[in-house]
């Protein structure tokens, strides 16, 4: 066992978490991942599944800071979600003003516009999803990132 102290008078309760509602926001892309599917895992075989996992930041509004996922499939068993996964992917490219990439890397400190939807809860509270990307620069309520410095220009979602 390991001696430890902890006194929880000195440490400030957390906010009572607040779920993202459906709207539209804007987003930067932070980080992206090719990850392997649990079964791809399991098999060490990434030829059974794979999935680009990109984590967004919302940049303004009362959600600003707050992350969010999207996987999209790349590598599946499953034609359609190879065919669902690279649409997505591809809309996604589209609104970053990209057609074409060798490395995920190139969608980093892009900021595109997304309407989420809320997904049931499987276990792990409800979820968020896009379903579809648009061009930040199209919308009014859009803010545009030059560098790695996120600044807020007032409230996007609705």
């Amino acid at each position: 066992m390991a001696e430890f102290s902890f006194d929880s008078n000195e440490v400030e309760a957390a906010d009572e978490y607040q779920q993202i509602p459906a709207g539209r926001y804007t987003m930067v892309v932070t980080d992206t991942d090719l990850m392997l599917t649990k079964k791809a895992k399991e098999a060490n075989d990434p030829k059974l599944g794979q999935y680009i996992k990109v984590r967004f930041q919302i940049v303004s509004g009362e959600f600003q800071n707050r992350v969010i996922f999207q996987n999209f499939n790349v590598v599946n068993a499953n034609p359609k979600a190879v065919e669902i996964g690279q649409q997505q992917f591809r809309n996604l490219l589209e609104c970053c003003g990209i057609k074409k990439i060798t490395d995920t890397s190139e969608i980093h400190q892009k900021v595109v516009v997304a309407d989420i939807k809320n997904t049931p809860d499987n276990g792990y509270g409800v979820g968020v999803d896009v379903k579809r990307f648009y061009e930040a620069g199209k919308s009014s309520k859009t803010t545009i990132v030059e560098s790695a410095a996120v600044e807020p220009s007032g409230p996007i979602a609705f």
